[in-house]
């Protein structure tokens, strides 16, 4: 690997891939496809707003502080995806890019990134992050048509591996590595819900966001199916 490529990754990008799906289905379609080619290492967020919550615009959005988790130890979507492999800056951008009722997934595609965004897209996901091959800042909210794989210089997964060209051999060698991992294809979900909490109103600076509140939910699933 050369070290421009290196020092690229270094700045920009870490392991974990994100996308945002609209579908529920959508996400659990991608990540039964990525266990299938060896991408163990998945986890999907299901984000949603508090119904009870108003905003004098109507604008959910407009008010959120943070999406908290229903984990014991209360973990808000930023915490959650930075165990997921996700740098703390990356996962501060993921939230402030979704929208209640978002469907997230991460996985760890570092064995062949450019095959997991495909999987990642073709399922229908936007990809708002991951491990980048390009040498300069990634512009996420450029108003272009490009592709979250374009942006990160991600080529044909059929031809090229983590920013390098690999023959037919080098892709067989990349997927058995992944399918003899022993990693458990076990899919994560947690649910993050937007609250607040009235009695903080006074608290909250009128030109800023209101505080964010508990949340419910989380489960374990190994059989994939939605």
């Amino acid at each position: 690997m050369n070290s421009d490529s290196e020092f690229a990754r270094g700045i920009i990008g870490e392991r974990a891939l994100v996308a945002a799906f609209v579908e529920r289905d959508d996400a659990h379609r991608a990540a039964k496809t990525l266990h299938e080619e060896g991408f163990h290492k998945t986890w999907i967020g299901l984000t949603r707003a508090d119904e009870t919550v108003k905003s004098e615009d109507d604008s959910i959005g407009a008010k959120i502080g943070r999406f908290l988790s229903g984990e014991t130890d209360g973990a808000t979507l930023i915490e959650t995806l930075v165990r997921h492999g996700v740098s703390e800056a990356e996962a501060r951008r993921v939230e402030g890019q979704i929208d209640p009722n978002d469907v997230l997934l991460t996985v760890d595609g570092n064995n062949h990134p450019e095959l997991a965004a495909q999987i990642l897209e073709d399922a229908g996901g936007d990809i708002l992050a991951g491990e980048s091959f390009v040498f300069t800042t990634v512009e996420w909210g450029a108003a272009d048509d490009r592709l979250g794989s374009e942006l990160l210089g991600y080529q044909d997964p059929n031809e090229f591996a983590r920013g390098q060209r690999v023959d037919d051999n080098g892709l067989t060698r990349l997927r058995n590595e992944r399918l003899l991992n022993d990693t458990v294809p076990n899919l994560r979900e947690d649910i993050f819900i937007a609250r607040f909490d009235d009695e903080l109103d006074d608290e909250t600076p009128k030109s800023g966001t209101s505080r964010a509140g508990a949340s419910i939910g989380t489960r374990l699933r190994g059989d994939l199916e939605p």
